[in-house]
């Protein structure tokens, strides 16, 4: 089944997944649009070449050529290997059809467990040709299922679900080919079958028919989300507000701005600006300049951070144009891309100087840090010294103390200034990780100072000598 819900649960492959999203993108549009019509039975056949080994025939005038038969056998596994063993994606999946409009409609579950049982085998994995026909495939066997009988095959897969322990993808699956179809009977089945769900499982299906309902109405989409029980509202939200922005971003922008009880919202604000910034940053950021301010922090530092990427010095100026309250989040961006190069590392340190406490300045602070340690240690510490005590302090000096025991030059100044840090948790645990940096290349060194040192106490001690124990 993981393969399964991997390509075929939400309809798309999301986050960091590239590699499914591309296999998944050569399913071709237009293959799946002869598959539909197929189904739907609008186009003619078209005529069949001649068919595999032990695949017997039947007469068919549409088309001028007759359809594979594949047989019905005790084990379904063994026809949908027949199946995908045709090669033109078109003949396939006329094969299937027919195959399907012969199959018991009680034996479908049946047939869908056999394509899971060869992915979880990983009969797919070294034959990506057999992998994108299993994926073409089925997208015909859901449309074809869903189509005849809605209602009842969704529930023969929901008992099939409670007797196997599957997961929801081939629920989810049905379901959203149901919305795609017929919106209002896919919603009053879930209401009245699916509400009762665990929350884990209820969402998985509301996220797959809400990304069908945003596309038609998103304003009834997001206000039957606002009736899902409070700790799904935010994940089904999120998933329909992807597919709106991607149909319909001039709707996505309206909706940000105001729909105020949006869940999830100003993350909302960040995906889209980031996904924006990656073509067109400059006019992401001038977008996310002018948006409420309850979103504009997150939608600065969602269009800064491919900014930062792509050109550091317009990054820069862009931080310079930015809300003083608005800035901590992009500041934080500024420091994770500002590299090595000696005259970025001055601006973000100028730039944290000139800024209020808050996390993205802290964070600013131990990025550069660990690289103006390496370029000038005697400024970087003097710089450290001259810091107030507080958030931003700590984190130069869990930059500066990292730094110095990596660098080799001077790890007992590393773990001096590491033992001094003010935030308890933060200070063993930077202490545990630079003590264990500096015992993989002179042990004995970094036993004497914890053995030795007044910066650390008894306890310190006890929990930190049998690292040094190479």
């Amino acid at each position: 089944m993981r393969w399964l819900a991997l390509s075929l649960g939400a309809g798309v492959v999301l986050g960091g997944a590239g590699g499914w999203w591309a296999m998944r993108r050569q399913v071709t549009v237009e293959a799946r649009r002869l598959a539909q019509l197929m189904v739907d039975g609008a186009v003619a056949r078209p005529p069949m070449p001649p068919a595999p080994a032990g695949v017997g025939r039947s007469a068919d005038g549409a088309g001028g050529g007759g359809v594979p038969v594949i047989a019905i056998s005790e084990d379904l596994a063994v026809a949908a290997r027949a199946l995908l063993a045709i090669r033109d994606p078109a003949v396939r999946q006329a094969a299937l059809v027919r195959f399907l409009e012969l199959l018991p409609q009680a034996r479908w579950p049946e047939f869908l467990r056999g394509f899971e049982k060869m992915g979880d085998r990983g009969e797919f994995d070294d034959e990506p040709g057999s992998f994108m026909s299993a994926l073409g495939s089925m997208e015909v066997v859901f449309a074809k299922m869903t189509a005849r009988d809605p209602a009842g095959f969704l529930q023969q897969l929901l008992n099939e679900k409670e007797e196997s322990g599957n997961s929801m993808a081939s629920v989810t699956t049905a379901l959203r080919f149901w919305a795609a179809k017929d919106l209002t009977g896919a919603v009053a089945f879930f209401d009245q079958n699916l509400r009762s769900l665990p929350p884990a499982e209820q969402v998985e299906a509301a996220r797959g028919l809400a990304r069908e309902w945003v596309r038609r109405d998103a304003a009834a989409a997001f206000a039957w989300i606002k009736n899902l029980p409070e700790e799904n509202r935010t994940s089904v939200a999120h998933g329909a507000f992807q597919t709106l922005s991607h149909v319909d971003s001039a709707a996505a922008l309206r909706f940000l701005v105001t729909e105020t009880t949006l869940p999830g919202r100003s993350d909302f604000a960040y995906d889209m600006a980031r996904g924006w910034a990656a073509t067109e940053p400059e006019k992401a950021v001038s977008w996310a300049k002018t948006v409420p301010d309850d979103l504009a922090a997150m939608a600065l530092k969602g269009a800064m951070e491919p900014l930062a990427a792509k050109d550091f010095a317009v990054a820069v100026r862009e931080y310079d144009g930015i809300k003083p309250e608005q800035r901590d989040g992009v500041l934080g961006v500024l420091g994770a891309h500002m590299g090595e190069t000696p005259e970025r590392v001055a601006d973000v340190i100028r730039l944290v100087e000139e800024a209020g406490e808050g996390e993205g300045r802290a964070q600013a602070a131990r990025q550069a840090m660990l690289q103006w340690t390496s370029q000038d240690p005697e400024a970087a510490s003097a710089w450290v010294a001259r810091q107030p005590e507080g958030a931003t302090r700590d984190a130069a000096i869990l930059g500066f103390g990292y730094a110095s025991v990596l660098a080799k030059a001077d790890p007992e100044a590393g773990l001096e200034w590491t033992a001094a840090v003010s935030n308890q948790d933060q200070r063993f645990s930077a202490l545990n990780q630079n003590v264990k940096a500096w015992v993989e290349y002179d042990p004995a060194a970094a036993r004497e100072w914890v053995q030795s040192t007044p910066r650390l106490n008894d306890d310190d001690r006890a929990r930190l000598l049998p690292l040094t124990r190479k």
